[in-house]
């Protein structure tokens, strides 16, 4: 079967960590024009964001926070903008919103995660998993600890360093803000904000081994392409299919998985970033330089100079994902499972033909269109012309200003046909004739569903997750760092003085009742404990191999 060549998950890793860690260069600018900035920044927050007082406890309150970062700044002369976005991202924690977000390394980049301070740090990599942080790599004269719990940090425990986190890092929920813990325990200038003592030449790390020991080790802080050569280096082939869109049966002999007749499928998606965006962007007349841009430098190739041929090149999703349910069709397989791990989003519309080609009307009518939640109306999240449409289906006639009530929209009660109709016209999709032919049938729906997801999956990928689950898949693997009921549909801004971009949010999204345990975190069905990655030697690929085993039990 085809496999595309763009982006396996090790490169997608390596290349994005060098790409961000030196994608762009600040000059210093003067500190009275970084609190400018500062100021305008909070009065687009106010205009733009559906509720910026809650998390601070109220608008005094919020008013007061901002205040003291505005303060801080002229205390302390900040003139590099990298330092300012830090601080922004800083005064946005009460928040979680993990959406609403300065952005140091420039516009958004498939899979983003914000390397904030690449200054030296310690040569480790931590893991968070459902419970706990367990160490991924060391260097080779510490490789017996590899596996080991993170217990400590010079002496504080981890459920301590990861609630005093969450005041200075953006986290929705737990399983984020020991993500965060496990991402900036390397670094001492973040690790200090929670540890003022710590000093600059070494890290003290107490762990737990497999075997229930204690031991400890400290590592010196070394210059940080040491750090980005001996990540790279640390990273393991995987033995699943591990390029974008790529997919495979794992029955075969290399996945230690005995599968007769070819029964479980595997789809990999790095990222929520496809042709079929691109191409619905340019015929829409949206400009696509930056995101071509960024796909092809992570993938470490120059951008084409014909447009429609470098987006050509780029592997449509509705495609792959067609010719793999076909596939699985000519031999009746029972399990499909989608592999959304450290897939950190891009755009949600691109999911919604999936499911149509899984599920058929049936998806249509059980849940397209069934999203809750508050939406800000203002002149930047809409057009005078979209509030019209708005307010033409509307009985209550609505102002900027406003909040829309998701729920309370009126779709029009039509037939099904029609509905199918006006889906497929208006779907991000490269290949909406298919999907017609499809007549409300689906290409292929598998006995069993299963979705993969880790702290990473966050966004567009958490949403693909989460209207598979309510279709009826089964979530397997780590929590999501995403939580459910949060902000969503994020607009761009820009501050003139600093050139500093970022996002800002202007939905409150409402996936489950607010008293709900899994409003702020969604538990997977299936979740691997720790002593299921020690039976599985700390694979990288332990949450597959765990449920690969659950579905050996079940036939």
């Amino acid at each position: 079967m085809k496999k595309n060549h763009f982006l396996t998950r090790a490169t997608l890793l390596i290349l994005l960590t060098l790409l961000l860690a030196g994608n762009k260069t600040w000059a210093q600018v003067p500190t009275d024009s970084i609190v400018a900035d500062f100021r305008y920044f909070v009065k687009l927050l106010e205009e733009r964001h559906p509720d910026p007082y809650s998390g601070y406890g109220g608008k005094p309150y919020f008013r007061k926070a901002a205040s003291d970062a505005r303060n801080a700044l002229l205390k302390d002369k900040v003139t590099d903008v990298r330092e300012f976005a830090y601080r922004i991202n800083e005064f946005l924690a009460p928040l979680k919103d993990g959406h609403t977000v300065a952005m140091p390394d420039g516009p958004y980049v498939p899979g983003h995660f914000p390397i904030q301070y690449t200054d030296p740090a310690t040569l480790i990599i931590l893991e968070a998993i459902n419970d706990g942080i367990i160490v991924k790599a060391l260097p080779d004269e510490y490789k017996d600890l590899v596996g080991s719990r993170l217990v400590a940090i010079e002496n504080v425990a981890v459920n301590d360093l990861a609630n005093d986190m969450a005041k200075h890092f953006i986290a929705e929920n737990e399983i984020g803000r020991m993500m965060n813990l496990a991402h900036y325990a390397i670094q001492p200038k973040a690790l200090r904000k929670v540890i003022p003592t710590l000093g600059d030449a070494t890290i003290t790390y107490q762990l737990k081994t497999p075997k229930g020991k204690k031991a400890e080790v400290t590592l010196p802080v070394v210059p940080f392409n040491q750090v980005l050569q001996f990540q790279a280096q640390s990273v393991r082939p995987s033995s699943f299919p591990a390029k974008q869109f790529s997919y495979d049966f794992l029955g075969l002999l290399q996945y230690g998985f005995a599968d007769e007749g070819n029964n479980t499928m595997y789809f990999h998606v790095a990222h929520m970033i496809a042709r079929d965006l691109l191409e619905y962007d340019k015929e829409h007349g949206y400009d696509c330089s930056g995101m071509l841009q960024g796909i092809y430098s992570i993938a470490g190739m120059p951008v084409p100079e014909n447009e429609d041929f470098a987006i050509a090149m780029i592997p449509s999703l509705s495609e792959e994902f067609e010719k793999m349910l076909q596939l699985m069709k000519q031999n009746s397989s029972k399990n499909l499972i989608i592999d959304l791990r450290g897939n950190g989003g891009g755009n949600t519309n691109i999911v919604y033909p999936l499911l149509y080609q899984l599920y058929g009307d049936r998806y249509l009518k059980e849940c397209y269109q069934e999203d809750k939640g508050f939406y800000l109306l203002t002149p930047k999240t809409m057009s005078k012309a979209s509030l019209e449409q708005i307010n033409a289906t509307n009985e209550y006639k609505l102002e900027y200003g406003d909040y829309l009530d998701l729920s309370e929209v009126n779709y029009q009660e039509i037939s099904i046909e029609k509905k199918r109709e006006n889906f497929i016209d208006g779907s991000m999709c490269s290949i909406k004739d298919k999907l017609r032919a499809q007549n409300g049938q689906p290409v292929y729906s598998p006995e069993h569903v299963y979705v993969v997801t880790d702290p990473l999956t966050f966004s567009a990928a958490f949403h693909f997750s989460h209207h598979l689950w309510k279709m009826g898949a089964t979530i397997a693997g780590v929590t999501s760092s995403q939580a459910p009921n949060t902000f969503m549909a994020n607009q761009s801004f820009y501050l003139p003085r600093t050139g500093l971009t970022g996002d800002i949010c202007s939905l409150i999204q409402i996936c489950f009742p607010d008293d709900d345990p899994r409003a702020k975190q969604f538990t997977p069905d299936l979740m691997p404990s720790y002593e299921e990655y020690k039976r599985y030697n700390f694979d990288d690929n332990a949450p597959i191999l765990y449920l690969l085993d659950i579905i050996k039990k079940k036939k």
